[in-house]
């Protein structure tokens, strides 16, 4: 017989632990605390106490706009001011990063302040992937990486690793190159860039030009930031936002921040206005998303905690169902410090990928090479409640016969077994 441990021990259980480590000297007790690094999804450091584990995390467990929400068809608001949300076509490049919490595809915006840590709180830290990720390319340049050939960035030395940091291979024939080529070269009695390093400098260009999410329940220009996933276990539920009460195999969100106000995400994320995120639920289909394969094919690649490969091209519009039919509220970030500052926009239709591309995404792994821990599953948050939060929508539900508007009765995908 399964035997329950009371919520409130539990309570205790952490509350106690922090009391014990943040009260004892530096060292004291022979850990190195990192809250960031602590929460999960799961046990005593899971959604209910996240809250707890650190009071700057304290709207976790006490905020009343939090995310995600369960999206109920009788409570949806149409909203005739709410035109469609417009993404930037372009194709970009990006770093795609095992964080230990999830796999985050961090946008190349071209801009060397953008340094929070998606796993852990948001906030500006030296060590974060996205810190790795601009610090790769202040020391090496587009040299840095192949980006047709999506040379991995990993911390074992081989080709780029994550910390930024040649083997000595590839630092050699970096070198020859750059002996070889001249950066610039005199053409009818002027000094000029060689074509080649124009050619290179477009492409650079190309591969760090900010995309931008505009229209919809948007009143400013947001800059994409970074795509993140999340996903459950075998055959179980993933999403993270819900329809009706019915989750999805997994839910793909798209971050931006307000490049109107702020200067990067870090910043965005504690501001009036600060972000939006467009949600899109995933399903099990028999063919995948045509716009997600070049970021999907690299999982087995950032298998670890800590790995990471630099992708390119990515279209983030792709990346989104063909629909202009959409969902909003304001909520949070769905993970630790669930910062209210999120325009949500979820999308009124999946977007399928392969069983074998859902597995690939479930062979994650939490911990670094050579320090296995469990499998990267079911990081998602429960829903959170509403607390008379408008769900907007700009899908007018209109009867054919008189024109009265109505509510939807459900919102349905494809499920392939």
């Amino acid at each position: 017989m399964r035997s329950h441990v009371p919520l409130i021990s539990l309570q205790a259980l952490v509350v106690s632990w922090i009391l014990v480590c943040r009260s004892a000297p530096a060292g004291s007790i022979g850990i190195s605390w990192d809250w960031g690094k602590w929460w999960t999804y799961t046990g005593i450091s899971g959604p209910k106490f996240w809250g707890l584990i650190n009071p700057e995390w304290s709207l976790c467990t006490h905020g009343r706009r939090q995310s995600p929400v369960d999206l109920q068809p009788r409570l949806l608001l149409h909203d005739p001011n709410l035109g469609a949300v417009h993404v930037d076509k372009h194709q970009i490049g990006g770093s795609l990063t095992n964080t230990g919490h999830s796999v985050v595809f961090i946008a190349d915006s071209g801009t060397d302040d953008l340094m929070f840590d998606v796993s852990h709180v948001y906030h500006q830290n030296s060590s974060s992937p996205f810190a790795r990720h601009d610090e790769t390319r202040r020391q090496f340049g587009d040299h840095a990486v192949d980006v047709r050939g999506g040379t991995m960035l990993t911390d074992d030395g081989r080709d780029v690793s994550s910390s930024g940091l040649f083997d000595r291979q590839s630092e050699d024939r970096m070198g020859m190159e750059q002996r070889r080529r001249p950066d610039f070269e005199v053409r009818n009695g002027r000094l000029g860039e060689s074509e080649t390093e124009k050619e290179a400098n477009q492409n650079r260009d190309k591969r760090t030009a900010a995309v931008n999410i505009v229209g919809g329940p948007l009143s400013y220009k947001y800059q994409v930031s970074h795509v993140q996933f999340h996903f459950g276990t075998g055959d179980g539920p993933g999403s993270e936002h819900t329809v009706n009460g019915s989750a999805f195999r997994a839910e793909m969100q798209i971050y931006g921040y307000n490049a109107q106000l702020y200067k990067n995400f870090s910043e965005a994320v504690t501001r009036p206005h600060g972000t939006t995120a467009i949600a899109v639920l995933i399903q099990v289909g028999l063919l995948g998303h045509p716009g997600l394969a070049k970021i999907l094919d690299a999982l087995p690649r950032v298998r670890w905690a800590g790995e990471a490969v630099y992708v390119f091209p990515v279209s983030i519009s792709e990346l989104l169902p063909h629909t202009q039919h959409y969902m909003t509220y304001e909520g949070s970030l769905t993970q630790p410090p669930c910062h209210e500052t999120v325009t949500w926009i979820v999308m009124n239709k999946p977007i399928y990928v392969t069983r074998s591309q859902l597995g690939a995404l479930q062979q994650l792994q939490q911990g670094k090479r050579g320090l296995p821990q469990a499998r990267l599953l079911s990081n998602y948050r429960p829903t959170q409640r509403l607390y008379h939060r408008t769900l907007g929508t700009n899908i007018a539900f209109t009867s054919a016969d008189c024109g009265v508007p109505t509510r939807p009765t459900s919102y349905t995908a494809n499920v392939f077994k």
